[in-house]
């Protein structure tokens, strides 16, 4: 069978600083680069569509298209 404690060790071991401390994935110093190296491209301009043709659109896609679509039985 495996080890027995005494419930004074037990809590020692599983309260202790050293046990709470979380590992780190990989070294801090290593954090970071690659990101860092990685070239800036600036974001693409993206153009709006004008309100009523975008009203539309939304429309056609929730009503007129769904209601074309035959029923889930």
């Amino acid at each position: 069978m495996g080890r027995r404690f005494s419930s004074e060790r037990l809590k020692a071991i599983l309260f202790s600083t050293e046990a709470r401390v979380m590992p780190s994935h990989g070294s801090l110093t290593k954090a970071g680069k690659v990101r860092n190296a990685t070239p800036k491209i600036p974001p693409k301009p993206k153009k709006n569509l004008i309100p009523r043709r975008r009203n539309k659109r939304n429309f056609l896609r929730r009503l007129v298209y769904q209601a074309q679509q035959p029923a889930a039985e």
